[in-house]
């Protein structure tokens, strides 16, 4: 019954934000600025160059080797829910990103 209460939840909140539409921005400007700064950082670049062919959902990006792995997991693990990972089947020095539309729920105090 969770998982119900939770997607309803979701969705109610994808549809008060502009629903489909409204989701497409949201995921548009994350990509944007993730994209952005990969682009614009002398150290990182996007792993798909054609911007036509980047994920708005999932976005990957590549660092330059002298960037050690455990420099940017540590650097990023404050943010993170999990702690990054390099993508390791690959053999490159990469993140994986997620920017799916999620509402964060407001807990109220006890």
């Amino acid at each position: 019954m969770a998982t119900y209460f939770l997607m309803d939840q979701q969705l109610r909140w994808m549809n008060s934000q502009g629903g489909l539409d409204g989701m497409v921005e949201h995921l548009s400007a994350s990509s944007a600025a993730l994209y952005g700064w990969a682009e614009a950082t002398s150290y990182t670049t996007p792993y798909v160059s054609n911007p036509d062919h980047r994920s708005l959902v999932v976005g990957t990006i590549d660092f330059d080797e002298s960037i050690l792995p455990i420099r940017w997991r540590q650097s990023c693990a404050p943010m993170a829910s999990s702690t990054p990972s390099p993508i390791a089947s690959l053999g490159r020095n990469q993140l994986r990103v997620a920017m799916y539309p999620v509402s964060i729920p407001q807990m109220s105090k006890p």
